[in-house]
């Protein structure tokens, strides 16, 4: 018997096309006759009808096919730099009555708009739009609900008349029960197998029936009996296996009514069909079902799924494949199950494959659980260094970035530093071609420049992070690691215009949009907040940095986060904020890089308190060199504060960031000003190029209001404004660090017995510094004491907003 291609003509459905309703939006799952339905009408309309399928297509080709079937442009019109509305302009005006037809409307929420323009720009236009997803049609409904007409699968399924007329006359003989309603295509297969198939049927025997009857010639029998042999039976799984390979596919399993679409991307099968699939999966051999779930776990890793591919390969406990796709993959594996797997593989079997250990450390760390995260750390380590030495140079290299990462996230950076230069030199010899052919390898690169970045070795870490650049494929997790970690380490060195262009180049290069907030992007975060505060907008910098909050449980990202966010607080003047943060404890925890750049804010932020350094503390680098410059002006000591910075800011001198140098120069232009120098001017002109060449504002902070005027008229552009909020040292009442912790403890304390619990200090002890600070301040009680440190700007009032 042949079965007809068409769908029967449903007059009903006709007739309701033809109404002059101006909207009609058609919603069904796949299998119930739209495309049918809608090519019917337009043979038969008689006005002009333009009809054309939105699958996969951007605005500007499905606007530019319509102006072309409506004969508004030729198709040679589309230039490369056409945008949606120059053809959107061209369909409004048309000039006769015409139909729009458009076959499953794009997922764009600007289409609807688009619609609903025209609809408003012309009445010679009326459209038909199908979807399977009738959530599309949600904005054109509530923006016009009277001009709208719906039609949903139960208007398309056929009527049990429509049904039986059909039956009559291909099969007159042998009638078959007629449900009250069902799908185009399952009444297909309903007279195809002779028999009714409704719910009284086992799931079983109608699986076996469509894998029977289905000639698909693309392999859709053995897409199926792929999917029985599948170890996890799982939505994302089926997803991964079969969509990903076959988007189709799920279509046709939704109209052989498998299963249905539960959201835009997610297809879930009915559950008797899933347990159907489980029992033929049970009825082959062991060998046999392990060669087609390793064969799925493989297919599944090379197209991007790595938590299916995990999922697979312990199923058969296949451990050198497992290992293998979290090598591969392991950045895709924090944030999934995973841990949760691989701890239950007996750690005797782990402790062989390191790449385990350290999986579930990292998804510890991830949830901020350092505790448990270390002892897998170490246990990784330890069974890296056993390997490391027997190793080819490409598995060295691979074995010693895990070490480095497991030792730095540990804290342990002087041996996370010894791994990275063991693979420095090892990257030297070692081919760039077999490190691109290894994706999981060269994506443990920018772990080697992360440990260079935190021991303060920039000019190394930025050598590693342009390999990890060239062998890492734009779009990929490594690429975009080190795209986003090159932005910060810049941007943070002051070189703004790279990390700018930086951060285009990763913005307009396609990735998944959870990468810009995850830990792969975090740098590039730090680098947006920076370049927003030199902008001058301090408000917008740190509302861009709070998105990093949940990656603040790592040694390397809390003071990186820190340095940022203080250096917002210093631009804002709220150096008591500053010095809360910074002083203490964390200056202890911190790498190398960050404890540096750490010191310097804290201590300028004890310059705007009016406290100087103590002379042995002043630290000999460059910023160090820039602050006790700094220092001196705010002593009246212009020439000594001139000759500190004449090795900082001279050309050529190594470890000086643009930053530090355009500090050193604005401060430069500061103390000429005092000193009355008649070099001013082009020290002013030097300044305001240096500003202006790496895009940086900040530095002008360091110099008062009329200083950065006269730097501001040399900046292309100009510049915000800063205020200066430095005191005369000598003008401030001379009180300890001791005593500015008490200041700053009665904001928080409003007894002494409070004060005493806070500072871990006798009353009596108390009582004593209390009396220090009320006579340096000249008040008696503790509301005028923190009235006169507001006002001389010890202590800041609350932030606003």
């Amino acid at each position: 018997m042949e079965v007809p291609q068409q769908f029967v003509s449903r007059p009903r459905l006709l007739q309701r096309l033809s109404a002059p309703t101006r909207l009609i939006c058609i919603g069904a799952p796949a299998g119930y006759g739209k495309s049918a339905l809608v090519r019917e009408y337009a043979r038969a309309a008689r006005e002009r009808c333009a009809s054309v399928s939105g699958r996969g297509r951007g605005r500007a080709e499905l606007w530019f096919d319509i102006a072309v079937r409506l004969d508004l442009v030729q198709p040679g019109d589309q230039g490369a730099g056409s945008q949606p509305d120059d053809w959107i302009e061209a369909v409004s005006q048309v000039d006769e009555p015409a139909t729009v037809i458009v076959d499953d409307v794009p997922s764009e929420p600007a289409f609807a708009h688009d619609v609903l323009r025209l609809l408003e720009s012309t009445s010679l236009l009326r459209f038909i739009l199908t979807s399977r997803h009738p959530e599309r049609f949600t904005a054109l409904a509530a923006a016009s609900p009277s001009a709208v007409e719906l039609i949903d699968a139960t208007d398309l399924a056929f009527t049990s008349a429509e049904a039986g007329g059909l039956l009559s006359r291909l099969r007159p003989a042998s009638p078959l029960p007629v449900p009250d309603s069902i799908s185009p295509l399952r009444w297909r297969i309903v007279l195809l197998a002779g028999e009714n198939f409704d719910d009284s049927r086992s799931a079983e025997r109608y699986l076996e029936f469509v894998l029977a009857t289905q000639e698909d010639p693309d392999g859709l029998l053995s897409a199926f009996a792929r999917l029985a042999f599948s170890p996890v039976l799982s939505d994302a799984f089926v997803r991964s296996t079969l969509g990903a390979e076959h988007p189709a596919r799920l279509s046709l399993a939704e109209e052989l009514a498998l299963g249905r679409w539960t959201g835009p991307d997610e297809f879930e099968f009915f559950p008797e069909i899933r347990a159907a699939l489980r029992n033929r999966r049970a009825e082959r051999g062991t060998d046999e079902t392990r060669a087609w779930v390793r064969r799925d776990a493989l297919w599944a890793l090379e197209n991007g799924h790595p938590w299916p591919a995990l999922q697979a390969a312990l199923e058969i406990d296949d451990l050198y494949l497992a290992s293998r796709v979290i090598r591969t993959s392991w950045e895709g594996l924090v944030d999934s199950p995973a841990a949760a797997a691989l701890q239950r593989v007996p750690v005797g079997d782990r402790s062989r494959f390191p790449a385990m250990n350290l999986m579930v450390g990292l998804h510890y760390l991830a949830a901020g659980n350092k505790d448990a995260a270390l002892p897998m750390f170490d246990l990784a380590a330890e069974s890296i260094r056993k390997n490391v030495g027997s190793a080819e140079p490409g598995e060295q290299l691979w074995l010693l970035g895990m070490l480095t990462a497991a030792l730095r996230l540990q804290g342990r950076l002087t041996g996370a530093v010894r791994a990275a230069a063991r693979a420095e030199g090892i990257v030297q010899t070692y081919p760039e071609r077999a490190l691109i052919a290894e994706p999981g390898t060269s994506r443990l690169i920018v772990h080697f420049a992360l440990t260079f970045v935190n021991a303060g070795q920039i000019d190394r870490a930025e050598a590693m992070l342009t390999l990890g650049l060239r062998c890492n494929g734009p779009g990929t997790a490594g690429w975009f690691h080190c795209v986003s970690v090159m932005a910060g380490v810049v941007a943070l060195a002051g070189r703004l215009r790279e990390a700018t262009e930086l951060l285009r180049v990763r913005s307009d290069t396609p990735h998944p949009a959870r990468w810009d907030h995850s830990y792969l992007g975090f740098f590039g975060v730090l680098a947006e907040s920076i370049l927003l505060l030199e902008r001058g907008d301090a408000a917008l910098a740190r509302t861009t940095l709070s998105v990093l909050q949940p990656h603040l449980a790592t040694v390397e990202h809390r003071p990186a986060a820190i340095a940022v966010e203080c250096m917002i607080d210093l631009a804002e003047g709220d150096h008591p904020r500053v010095r809360a943060v910074i002083d203490g404890a964390l200056l202890d925890g911190s790498a190398p890089y960050w404890r540096g750049v750490l010191a310097a804010e804290s201590r300028l932020a004890w310059l705007l308190a009016g406290v100087p350094s103590p002379a042995g503390s002043r630290a000999q680098s460059p910023v160090g060199q820039v602050l006790s410059a700094l220092e001196s002006v705010l002593r009246d000591d212009a020439g000594s504060a001139l000759v500190t910075l004449a090795d900082t800011t001279a050309e050529g001198v190594a470890g000086v960031s643009p930053r530090v140098r355009a500090m050193a120069a604005v401060v430069g232009v500061a103390a000429a000003d005092a000193a009355g120098a008649d070099l001013l001017e082009r020290l002013a002109a030097d300044a305001g190029a240096l500003l202006s060449h790496h895009g940086l504002s900040t530095p002008l902070a360091l110099a008062p209001d009329g200083v950065q005027a006269v730097i501001a008229r040399h900046i292309a552009g100009g510049a915000p404004s800063w205020p200066y909020r430095f005191p005369a040292l000598e003008e401030l009442p001379t009180l300890s660090r001791r005593e500015l912790e008490i200041l700053f403890a009665l904001t928080r304390c409003r007894t002494r017995e409070e004060l005493a619990d806070q500072l871990q200090v006798s009353i009596n002890t108390i009582k004593t510094q209390l009396r220090s600070v009320y006579r340096k301040l000249g008040v008696s009680s503790r509301e005028a004491a923190l009235a006169r440190a507001s006002e001389l700007r010890l202590i800041a009032g609350p932030r606003q907003g």
